[in-house]
């Protein structure tokens, strides 16, 4: 049995998308099979397809996985099983591993609602991603006609501009994302309002005032596409299946009692296919440079980090921990090298706008 794995390129720069790819190489190195990993789909003509391999596919963009899955289900027949936000919209021979999403959005709304708030907006709505729209869907079922969205076309500072331009009203926000959260709370000054997100991030634990927040596990996609696979594979009478994963509600100080902002309504307009417009946001780019860098950190290199932050030397830091000064530097850099900048200042100013 032969495990092949192909990604959408759009997404890659994406931490659930990572976090997948992550859980797949778990269970590869815990129950020791072969996983292939293609770049394209043409490297499958030089493969020959037994009839107990599979494929996933990690994607989002509902047009991709259409084309995909349908390319491959002429090799693998039903053995084609999705990993990521996606809701089946159209009847395919494949089957999917999703968040979910529908119970994620009533928790936040009925949270939010036993908390005494009235009027809720759901904010940084990505037109081009397919999860978003779901979620969007869910909120107007849930909050009904006066259901207020804010779409975010690209850029997050923009999002902020259009959520300020509607009378301020709302008590409450639902951010699609934990980066729409984190952008929303920079720009609240001091306005009353309570922030939370869908969506999983280190940073939403990390920054202060931290994120309230339903956090998906998408490293358990490819356990669980890997048991969906191992049925399909001993019944091929079943076409499609789809297994939703429960999300895991974390309760933050965006939500207690925090003095934060406001509220709005904007259509979609200009969207692009996939997530490109979304990552390549310069907020956005900062914020995933900060949790990537949070991903390599032990215990102790995060108080070293709250250090750095307080203005402590290279060698009084050197001192506490009983290591050299050339560790610290050396140390630092790698973290220089993560987030992209040119040394300690750059970094100090980047990491003091989320963590401090």
């Amino acid at each position: 049995m032969i495990c092949y794995a192909i990604g959408e390129p759009e997404f890659e720069a994406s931490n659930w998308y990572r976090d997948i790819v992550d859980g797949l190489l778990y269970e590869k190195k815990q129950k020791r099979f072969t996983l292939t990993f293609l770049a394209t789909l043409s490297e499958l003509d030089a493969l020959t397809v037994e009839r107990d391999d599979f494929v996933f596919v990690i994607g989002n963009d509902s047009e991709w996985i259409s084309e995909t899955t349908a390319k491959l289900s002429e090799r693998f027949g039903s053995r084609v099983i999705v990993l990521g936000n996606h809701e089946r919209r159209y009847h395919g021979t494949y089957s999917v591993v999703t968040s979910d999403l529908s119970s994620n959005v009533k928790l936040l709304c009925e949270y939010l609602i036993s908390l005494g708030k009235k009027h809720i907006v759901m904010y940084g709505i990505n037109p081009a991603s397919v999860s978003d729209s779901y979620k969007a869907d869910v909120f107007r079922s849930v909050m009904g006609e006066g259901a207020q969205l804010v779409y975010n076309d690209g850029s997050l500072s923009g999002c902020f501009e259009s959520f300020e331009r509607v009378t301020p009203v709302a008590d409450a926000v639902i951010c699609v994302n934990v980066y729409a959260a984190i952008s929303l709370l920079g720009h609240l000054n001091g306005r009353s309002i309570y922030v939370t997100a869908l969506g999983t991030g280190l940073l939403a634990e990390f920054i202060k005032p931290s994120v309230t927040h339903v956090e998906s596990d998408y490293r358990a996609f490819a356990a669980a596409g890997l048991e969906l696979a191992r049925l399909l594979v001993k019944n091929e009478s079943i076409s499609s299946l789809t297994v939703y994963i429960k999300g895991r509600f974390k309760a933050g100080e965006s939500t207690e009692c925090s003095p934060y902002h406001n509220n709005a309504s904007l259509s979609p307009s200009g969207a692009t296919r996939g997530d490109t417009r979304f990552y390549s946001d310069p907020e956005v780019m900062e914020m995933l440079a900060i949790e990537e860098m949070l991903s390599h950190l032990g215990r102790d290199d995060m108080d070293m980090i709250t250090d750095i932050l307080d203005g402590k030397t290279y060698q009084a830091i050197a001192d506490e921990r009983f290591i050299s000064e050339g560790t610290v530097k050396y140390k630092m850099k790698m973290l220089c090298d993560i987030c992209a900048v040119s040394g300690r200042a750059e970094l100090v100013a980047l990491l003091s706008k989320y963590l401090k």
